[in-house]
Formats: structure tokens, C-alpha cells, sequence
């Protein structure tokens, strides 16, 4: 693919922002955050953020990661690395974009990992019910899915 892939930055708010947007306007039922969240601790400062722009500089896609780790004294239960790759509807072929990204977020979830009690993890898209185009993009790459009751 002809992107460039990078971490969020500040400026990037107002970008990501219009992708939720543009997202909510085919599945309806979508959640649009506000693109600063991007900027605080729970996404280091957009380390866990990777946005996807064209030659022209444009945004096309952005994933972010939100790692939910448990304590030193729950080993049983798993790290849970909530994880997104959103990508504009009206891009012709996502799944590449998508796939470029997911790389980034492994790579990043491991790296976070490593910093955490030993324990199992878990990557976890979290799609609505209304987001097949979603869900048949993790399904396919492997994910499965699981009852919000397990998670």
C-alpha cells in the first residue's frame, strides 16, 4: 500500500475525529469519541494510536490500542488489549489498509506486554453487531468470537 504509517500526534485530533464521523454515517449506531482522548494516558500520549495517510497527507484509516492489564494478583485472568482499525468506508480496498495497521498494534501490543505481570493476553476487537464489514474483517485474520459476558 502507498500510505505512511504513524503514531497520533495532537494534530491529528480534528482528522480522526472527521473518520468517526464519516464511520457513524454508515453504521448509524457507532460510538464517535471525541479525537482527544487519543492524547492521554490510556493511549500513552498517542504511542497507541497509528494512523495510516496517503501521498497527499490524508488520513484513510487509524487503530488505536487501549491496553487493560489485571493486577499482580488476579494471574489468572487475562491482559485484555482492546483494539480498533477503522478505515473510511469509502476506501475501495480497507482490508489491506487494515492489515498494515494491525501489524502495528501486535508489534505495540507485544512491546506493552513485556511490561506487565507474566499472565496471559488477549487482543479483543470490540464491533457492534452492526459492524459486519467489522467483525468479517477480524473473523477473518483469525479473531473469534466471544459472549461480552467472557470478556
Amino acid at each position: 500500500m502507498n500510505v505512511h504509517i504513524r503514531n497520533f500526534v495532537p494534530e491529528d485530533v480534528q482528522a480522526v475525529f472527521d473518520l468517526q464521523l464519516d464511520y457513524a454515517r454508515s453504521f448509524p449506531e457507532a460510538r464517535v469519541m471525541p479525537g482527544e482522548i487519543y492524547t492521554g494516558p490510556g493511549f500513552e500520549n498517542g504511542q497507541n494510536v497509528f494512523c495510516a495517510f496517503d501521498m497527499k497527507g490524508r488520513l484513510r484509516a487509524c487503530a488505536p490500542l487501549f491496553p487493560k492489564p489485571v493486577p499482580d494478583d488476579a494471574c489468572e485472568a487475562p491482559h485484555t488489549f482492546w483494539i480498533e482499525a477503522m478505515a473510511f468506508p469509502s476506501l475501495d480496498h480497507p482490508a489491506a489498509l487494515k492489515d498494515c495497521l494491525l501489524d502495528k498494534i501486535r508489534e505495540r501490543a507485544e512491546t506493552t506486554r513485556r511490561t506487565l505481570p507474566e499472565g496471559k493476553t488477549r487482543l479483543c476487537f470490540e464491533y457492534g453487531i452492526f459492524e459486519q464489514s467489522g467483525i468479517g474483517y477480524a473473523l477473518s485474520r483469525g479473531f473469534s468470537v466471544m459472549p461480552a459476558s467472557t470478556i
